[in-house]
């Protein structure tokens, strides 16, 4: 599964170096909307906070971390096929376990407008991550 996840983003946000097993990203906004447990219902978005996050994505042992105030990590146990829409938008979905072993999706996202994108979906919060490759 490494050399899947590994060769998506390669090709996903422009990574050339076919050698490197640790991809990393930086997230410069972060959004996050939460379900009301007792109606269902799902906030807006609330407004991007600007942020400098390191996020790295090791292919070697099928994790992602994020280097935020609080540090997360997901195990990657399943990985989806692509999924690219008609206006360009492509999107990457992978099914992961938290260092608490809940489960959520991760998909990244890169826009028609070159925006990419990490979110993270549980069943009871979202979290959206502008995020940008590193030189």
């Amino acid at each position: 599964m490494k050399y899947v996840i590994l060769s998506f983003l390669f090709l996903f946000l422009g990574i050339s170096s076919t050698s490197a097993q640790i991809i990393k990203l930086k997230a410069n906004e972060v959004a996050v909307k939460t379900k009301d447990n007792n109606s269902g219902r799902w906030s807006n978005w609330s407004d991007p906070q600007t942020i400098d996050v390191l996020i790295l994505v090791d292919g070697n042992q099928n994790r992602v971390k994020i280097f935020s105030k609080v540090e997360q990590a997901y195990d990657i146990i399943k990985t989806y096929n692509t999924v690219t829409e008609y206006n360009g938008k492509t999107t990457h979905k992978y099914e992961c376990i938290d260092k608490a072993g809940t489960r959520c999706n991760l998909s990244i996202v890169k826009h028609p407008n070159g925006i990419s994108t990490l979110e993270i979906e549980f069943s009871d919060a979202n979290i959206l991550y502008n995020i940008y490759k590193m030189d």
